[in-house]
């Protein structure tokens, strides 16, 4: 099947990833396309990327294998994790890449894979990155984990990185909506954020060149750690919560879901289970990934148990964030039900789709589910190994999810699976990518796995196909709600 291409790189964002450069850096065994060989791509008019500046950037020392219809990228380094589902821009694929202990730099890194040539290279050094990253015509956004923002402008062509309130940082995704983008924030303070003035978590409203013209703090009664990125419906904006400071008492919104106005006011809050945040065995229930936005409800994945009956749940919710049903998940006895950054898809119907783990340490399984408009639920996928990727919806058909070293796609018509061997042996964090028939898995470790003629076409009609909703990270689900 013919791969088509995205559109070319835009000669200014060429230019700023440059100049960022200077600047920072002084069941069965199958093939992709056996499992995808009833499925039609959508048609694409995009040309073939322009190449002009790429040798600019310093390439990456990978081992480079080809084995059969799959192409292997293992960075010979081996000191940067990838735990983000990548941002596309035009055949690119950024990805942000932290690093470990083994490496000479605290540096994170921003890596540019470009899919026209499978080439990895090193587009810049920043002081950090961990989420991300946001693709609006004004630029490329990505909130810093040390409570930054980083930012490539449209019109300066100038790299350059905000710094927010001291004692916070961000581990979430940065929700751009009209001329304004939206970060939550979290305390990462050992002291109670009512000592030193420190900040206990907050939601913060930044004009596109980093000022802040908005902001939700304890001043204002709010008092939690943002731990589900912000999501929107285009005017509302929805967001989950964890515990909040430490040795704090208040936990206003803390460990719930809040819908907010453009002005930062709280306009709804869903808290299940025990008021405010239920501690269990040292750890507290928070809502993980994104708060998925449908044509009529909210879906929340709450990460740990809400109340003594010792289940997290799967929650929709109206608009005005009261409850429909729920799905009861118990966690593992001595571990999480999902990483922070798992979160659920949702498919043209608008059935939900989420991984969760169970079972008892060294023996806790993941399982692949489907949830539907009604709550009930039912097994798509029953490993014996963990499971901490969020699962993606490709072509209205199949149901992909990697796990350890391998990718299992489930097609939703027959229940069939699939399995992919994968390059490396570490595991996946990052949900995996289709962009105009490629299909993209990165491990954790650094490596890889990339299917140039997939036969996968797009992510078809799903309302939330994959984590921030598109390749673009937009993150809003803009169709008319009854």
């Amino acid at each position: 099947m013919k791969t088509t291409a995205r559109p070319a790189l835009p000669i200014w964002l060429i230019a700023a990833l440059i100049l960022l450069v200077t600047a920072c850096n002084s069941g069965s065994t199958s093939s992709a396309a056996d499992a995808a060989d009833s499925t039609t791509p959508a048609d694409s008019e995009n040309a073939d990327i322009d190449v002009v500046g790429i040798p600019t950037f310093p390439e990456i020392e990978v081992e480079r294998t080809n084995v059969g219809d799959r192409l292997l990228l293992k960075p010979t380094d081996g000191c940067h994790r990838l735990e983000s589902t990548p941002t596309a821009i035009g055949q690119w694929l950024l990805y942000s890449a932290s690093p470990t202990g083994d490496c000479p730099s605290n540096d994170a890194e921003l890596w540019g894979l470009d899919l026209s040539t499978q080439t990895l290279f090193r587009v810049a050094s920043l002081s950090s990155i961990g989420t991300p990253l946001v693709w609006p015509t004004e630029g490329v956004f990505g909130a810093l984990s040390n409570g930054g923002l980083f930012r490539l402008d449209a019109d300066s062509l100038l790299p350059t990185e905000t710094t927010q309130p001291n004692g916070s940082s961000i581990t979430t995704s940065p929700l751009r909506l009209d001329q304004r983008l939206y970060l939550g924030t979290r305390h990462r303070s050992a002291t109670s954020c009512s000592e030193a003035g420190l900040d206990c978590g907050a939601v913060l409203g930044l004009s596109l060149d980093g000022a802040i013209v908005a902001q939700l703090t304890v001043d204002r009664g709010f008092e939690a750690s943002v731990t589900a990125s912000p999501t929107s419906d285009g005017e509302r904006i929805f967001l989950g919560t964890g515990l909040g400071a430490p040795g704090s008492t208040g936990f206003t919104h803390a460990c719930a879901v809040v819908r907010l106005d453009r002005t930062l006011s709280v306009t709804a809050r869903f808290d299940p289970g025990d008021s405010g945040c239920r501690e269990n065995s040292g750890r507290h229930d928070f809502v993980s990934g994104e708060v998925v936005v449908g044509r009529s409800a909210v879906w929340a994945l709450f990460a740990d148990a809400i109340d003594s009956g010792g289940d997290g749940a799967l929650v929709q919710l109206d608009f005005d964030l009261v409850e429909r049903c729920r799905t009861p998940l118990t966690p593992p006895s001595d571990g999480a039900l999902v990483g922070p950054t798992q979160g659920v898809v949702l498919d043209e119907q608008g059935r939900a789709y989420l991984a969760v783990n169970e079972g008892t340490a060294p023996a806790v399984s993941g399982r692949l589910l489907r949830v539907d408009s009604d709550c009930s639920s039912k097994t798509l996928l029953q490993l014996t190994t963990p499971i901490r990727s969020t699962p993606i919806l490709v072509d209205d058909r199949f149901v992909m999810v990697a796990a350890g070293d391998t990718l299992y796609v489930v097609d939703r018509q027959n229940g069939e699976t699939h399995t992919f061997p994968l390059a490396g042996g570490s595991d996946v964090i990052a949900s995996p990518v289709v962009i105009a028939g490629t299909l993209v898995v990165a491990q954790v470790d650094g490596p890889l796995t990339i299917w140039p003629q997939s036969g996968f076409g797009s992510y078809g009609t799903a309302l939330w196909p994959r984590p921030r909703r598109d390749n673009d990270g937009v993150a809003i689900e803009v169709t008319p709600n009854p």
